[in-house]
């Protein structure tokens, strides 16, 4: 019966629920030692109240503004989970009655030099434990806060002796782990800081105070602003400006309405009035990341502002560096997440049955070499298994590609030959079926041979797609199209089929110039655009126009919307127009269709959502983010442009993704996402994965 006997001093406080002092009724009723000692605690009560004069509602008035007195005090404030412990009752007495004693004194007592926050569990004394919680205030919308006592000076001459506390109950046998501590240095007025999640306890911060928490923490303002401020943060309400001061850590702010007000760090500034969005200020560097609403931002190392909308980020100073350390280990770490799990189907009937071919591509953009006992799993499945999806068998060319398009030749015409017998008749590509062409094998073509570079093996370094050497390819084999496909497909296999393609260019392959003419025909004729006609702002100058999943295009209405875009098929689009562009002869630099999905994009740029809304995934927000990160690396790499409009798709994408990832190594950021798929597409986006449409073979040329 240690628990209920434990109980008993929360029960004297009324801190226990209905059901648990229910419980402890039935108890007490058979409990001789807790009747006694809860009489023993009522009368000290009594002795505690005749002893304090003047009255608690006085004495409280006067500590609270003494306290406010001292303004330009840092005040600490420790919050410790309520352990009911039946001693240190006559230690709290005497805390009282030396507050009386400070409050008797005419002179006014010395600043106090406190310590700093409890960053760590602190192993209670002995005997003293905290005074109980503070009883909520009514009609409030906050309890109201503990008052802050100073430190007593000496033992007054003659202090009240409480009577001796009862008998301890029977101590457990195993020593229990100390209270856990939340610290916050603060002062009053601005807001109120809740110091647990409960909000069973506040506290009121000052202007021109310094906040450091040490765990989560969240700010409610006056002015009905919320702000989520994150572990180990530094942050304060200067007196000379409104607003609060982010020195260092990360918050997020929730605000609804109002004045324009400000939050400001080291490096920068952001004034908003009905905003939410994540700020963070670490090493040197400010960012943010807009969730919604609207704000600007000022970059106080050259001056240069920014108007930022939903889904947008931004960086303090502008020429701030990535941690390549931090990425090459993020890396390892997901790498070896995709390591541990089971490779999964797309979940219906006419998908990928597996993600193999995803999953080899990401080892072989990460360095794993092929000798590397996972590689060398997947390459026996994949090099002997069927081609039967679009998917699979344009991710299974860009795998090859990468290890070794001269050694893999062979494997990669087998799989040009499925692309090119599955195009469907209007230029699109849909699933796909296995078609018997590419089973076999070309005949009358001479041996492989290449020079230049050697096969990779082991890690390579970080670098930008496209720094790798690979062999040259001297052999080059043709196919042709032995059947005719479908009516139509959608935009999403077609925009694979275009990197299947060039990866088969790019090992050799000569590919049919009618194939390429008619899938590029497709993106330009069923591209969509806004109803405003409206022209991007910064160095685009297209009008924006995008894609959508099926794709509109006379009378083939497939799209369910067909007026409205969304950002991964366009961003999609965009790179695999470019490729056929390039595979064709053609200068991408100039065409009109790609510059109109660039527009696009800078018009609807979003890092937190598949701006549209995607007709894939029931229109949720987030549906296939991590997909639509990938698309913008393939167009952002292959067309060799560091921005889209005013945005740096790398330094803002990469800085997102690190902060996104799991302790695991995964990513999940998408709507109804997949885990394993979502930490592919963000190490193909960290690495860079995508080669320039510069580099790669010499004749681009088809036949």
């Amino acid at each position: 019966m240690l628990k209920p006997c434990a109980d008993l001093e929360a029960y004297h406080h009324r801190d226990l629920d209905d059901g648990e002092r229910a419980s402890f009724d039935a108890h007490l009723s058979g409990c001789a030692s807790c009747r006694a000692g809860l009489d023993s605690l009522r009368a000290m009560d009594d002795q505690l109240r005749s002893a304090l004069s003047p009255s608690w509602d006085d004495l409280s008035g006067k500590i609270r503004a003494r306290l406010e007195a001292g303004t330009s005090r840092t005040t600490r404030i420790a919050v410790v989970n309520p352990i009911p412990r039946l001693a240190g009752l006559a230690a709290a007495a005497a805390v009282l009655v030396g507050a009386v004693y400070l409050l008797s004194r005419p002179k006014a007592p010395a600043p106090l030099d406190l310590p700093a926050p409890v960053s760590k569990a602190v192993e209670p004394a002995p005997l003293v434990p905290p005074p109980p919680p503070p009883l909520p205030q009514p009609n409030e919308e906050f309890p109201e806060p503990p008052v802050e006592k100073p430190e007593p000076p000496p033992p007054p001459p003659a202090p009240v002796v409480p009577p001796a506390p009862p008998a301890p109950v029977e101590a457990p046998r195993k020593t229990s782990s100390p209270a856990k501590t939340v610290a916050v240095r603060a002062h009053v007025e601005k807001g109120k800081v809740y110091l647990s999640t409960d909000r069973s306890m506040v506290t009121d911060v000052l202007s021109g105070q310094e906040i450091v928490t040490e765990g989560a923490a969240v700010l409610a303002q006056t002015d009905a602003t919320r702000i989520e401020v994150g572990p180990e943060s530094r942050l304060s309400y200067p007196d000379a400006r409104p607003g609060v001061h982010l020195a260092e850590g990360t918050v997020t702010i929730d605000r609804a309405g109002g004045e324009e007000t400000i939050c400001t760090t080291p490096q920068a500034e952001v004034r908003y009035e009905s905003t939410r969005l994540s700020l963070t200020s670490r090493s040197g560097t400010t960012r943010v990341l807009m969730a919604a609403g609207s704000a600007r931002f000022l970059n106080l190392a050259d001056g240069v502002a920014r108007h930022l909308r939903a889904g947008q980020f931004a960086v303090a100073p502008a020429q701030a560096a990535l941690d390549q350390r931090r990425i090459d280990e993020a890396i390892k770490k997901g790498i070896e997440y995709v390591k541990g799990v089971e490779s999964i189907p797309a979940g219906f009937s006419f998908g990928p049955k597996d993600s193999d071919e995803l999953i080899l591509l990401t080892y072989a953009h990460a360095g794993l070499p092929e000798t590397d006992p996972k590689v060398q799993e997947l390459l026996q499945k994949v090099l002997d298994g069927p081609l039967e999806s679009t998917y699979e068998v344009s991710l299974l060319a860009m795998a090859l590609e990468e290890f070794n398009r001269v050694k893999y030749q062979l494997r990669i015409w087998q799989c040009a030959q499925f692309l090119v017998d599955n195009q469907c008749k209007n230029g699109q590509w849909s699933y796909g079926k296995p078609t018997v062409a590419a089973m076999d094998t070309p005949t009358g073509v001479p041996p492989a041979t290449a020079t230049g570079g050697a096969p990779k093996s082991g890690t390579r370094e970080f670098a930008p797609a496209g720094a790798k050497e690979k062999p040259k390819v001297l052999r080059k084999i043709p196919v042709k199209r032995t059947r005719e496909g479908i009516a139509g497909g959608d935009n999403s296999n077609s925009q694979y089929a275009a990197l299947g393609l060039r990866a088969c260019h790019d090992a050799g392959i000569l590919l049919p110039k009618d194939v390429l003419t008619a899938a590029r025909t497709w993106w330009v004729e069923s591209q969509i655009g806004t109803k405003d006609n409206s022209v991007s702002t910064g160095k685009i100058t297209g009008v924006p126009q995008g894609w959508c999943y099926r794709g509109y295009h006379h009378d083939l209405k497939y799209c369910k919307n067909p007026d409205t875009a969304y950002a991964s098929m366009t961003a999609g689009g965009v790179g695999a127009l470019a490729i056929l562009d390039s595979l064709l002869g053609r200068e991408w630099k100039s065409d009109k269709t790609v510059l109109n999905g660039l527009a696009w994009l800078a018009k609807n740029w979003s890092w937190t959502e598949n701006v549209g809304p995607s007709e894939i995934g029931g229109g949720k927000p987030k549906s296939w983010l991590l997909y639509h990160f990938y698309a913008i690396e393939r167009m952002g790499m292959l067309l060799d442009t560091p921005k889209v409009g005013d945005n740096d798709w790398y330094l803002e994408g990469a800085s997102i993704l690190l902060d996104a990832q799991k302790p695991a190594g995964s990513w999940l950021m998408s709507d109804g996402g997949k885990p394993l798929w979502d930490t592919c597409f963000a190490i193909l986006f960290l690495k860079r994965a995508t080669r320039p449409l510069d580099v790669a073979s010499e004749d681009r040329k088809p036949k």
